[in-house]
Order: C-alpha cells, then structure tokens, then sequence
C-alpha cells in the first residue's frame, strides 16, 4: 500500500476565522441532505501515482470544481463550463505546500492548510506550464524550484476558504452541508 502524502495541519488559532461550523453552517438553513456529491463537476479523476500528492490532488481539484461553479451564471451549461476550466499545476502547489516545513528536498506529503497558503500568496499557474510527474528519483521535478516563466503565468485563484473543524457526526453533516453549497 503506498502512503497518500496528507500530513495533519498543525493547530493554527486563525483557523477559528474561517471555520465552516461558524462561519458557514449558520447561515445556511437548510438540514443537511442524507448525500451530496461534486462528481459532475470534476472532468477527470486525477491519479498522484507513486508520490505523496494527495493534497495537491485534491486541493487542485478543489479550486477547478470551484471554477467551474463559477462560470456556470455565465455559460450557463456544466458542458462548456467544465470545457472552459483549467486544472492547475499540482507540483507547483506541492511544492509551496512543503517550503513553511523546509521539506521541498523529499516527497513528504503536506498540509492542506500550507498548500491553500501558498496558493493564495503566488497564485497557480495552469498544469500545461509546471506538468505533474509522480517521479520521485533525486533531481525529479517535484523537488526543483519553479522558473521565472513558471511564475509569471501564475494567477491569483483562491478566494476564502472555510475549514471544516468539527467531529464525528456534525462533521459528517457539515461536509454534505459544504458540497451541496458547492
């Protein structure tokens, strides 16, 4: 079985600003729906393969599923938005994810909390310019800083975020909650 890369997020008392169960649940008035899935939003389903990407995997597709939310007033059509969508580069988010823990020499896994961070302070360039690799041989991509023309593609594409920080049951709940919201 190979490791997934997820590394628990260290305690941050700035999360309470941005918790879900705070923040979010209390406005929204409907109960949570037995069921509630993202799955027509998402174009294809992304495999890390052999390194510890689940974070920039998942976090990737996030932002798209969110882009995609986005356009739909727009367009109008799931179709054409997803078509006009672009995944983001996951190396590039994984390897910001690991600079706060100085750990961009090895296939560590990251933080969610580090990855969305570094997003939101260097944007996200498209996948095409930073391509994902799951090599994890010593001078693999993964663990090269990204080049100047890396960078210059990059575009601010992460809003807020709310942290879902609740346990058991509620959480459950509230997880329905935040992807029947969208």
């Amino acid at each position: 079985m190979r490791a997934l890369g997820w590394r628990r997020d260290r305690l941050d008392l700035r999360d309470a600003d941005h918790s879900f169960s705070t923040v979010v649940r209390s406005k929204l008035l409907v109960p949570a729906p037995p069921s509630a899935s993202l799955q027509d939003h998402v174009a294809k389903v992304l495999d890390q393969g052999n390194a510890g990407t689940c974070v920039a995997n998942a976090g990737m597709q996030a932002i798209r599923v969110a882009h995609v939310n986005a356009l739909l007033p727009v367009v109008g059509d799931l179709g054409e938005a997803l078509a006009q969508s672009r995944l983001g580069s996951r190396l590039w988010g994984y390897f910001w994810a690991r600079v706060p823990e100085h750990l961009t020499g090895e296939d560590s896994g990251c933080q969610v909390r580090d990855f969305f961070a570094g997003l939101a302070k260097l944007g996200v360039p498209p996948e095409e310019v930073f391509p994902y690799s799951d090599s994890t041989a010593p001078h693999a991509l993964m663990f090269q800083m990204p080049g100047k023309d890396i960078f210059r593609q990059a575009v601010d594409q992460v809003g807020g975020y709310h942290r879902i920080d609740s346990l058991n049951d509620v959480r459950r709940n509230d997880v329905r909650l935040a992807i029947a919201a969208g």
